[in-house]
């Protein structure tokens, strides 16, 4: 499966997808319905950590004319979505979605999404 995701934490405020292989739009939709359907599990805000090191090839022809699918289906819990890629090319595709649609935001491992994560909460909910 190209696609898993589980809670990051005990308290689940953190979604880690785990995006591997040749990917197509379908993952991307279905990794948006994935993390719906865990925030419906909480009454909290909910950080997703997209962790798209492991997948292989382009990423999928037709990509940015599917981001106005993607982006009707935000949920009312979500908080930030953090790419995990170190390409230039993973910072134009976000960048080019964040301006249409949200911030989306990118980091090279898993440590830094974190970091960035605790920063926000610090700066939030103090």
């Amino acid at each position: 499966m190209p696609i898993q995701a589980r809670w990051y934490n005990d308290e689940r405020t953190i979604i880690l997808y785990q995006m591997s292989g040749q990917l197509t739009l379908d993952d991307f939709t279905n990794m948006m319905q994935l993390g719906y359907d865990m925030r419906e599990q909480v009454e909290h805000i909910v950080h997703g950590i997209i962790d798209v090191t492991q997948a292989t090839g382009r990423l999928p022809k037709g990509l940015i004319a599917h981001y106005p699918q993607l982006a009707q289906m935000p949920h009312p819990r979500v908080g930030m979505s953090i790419y995990v890629h170190p390409s230039r090319m993973a910072h134009t595709f976000t960048d080019i979605y964040s301006r249409l649609f949200g911030t989306v935001y990118v980091a090279p491992s898993i440590d830094d999404a974190l970091t960035m994560i605790a920063r926000y909460q610090a700066r939030y909910t103090s």
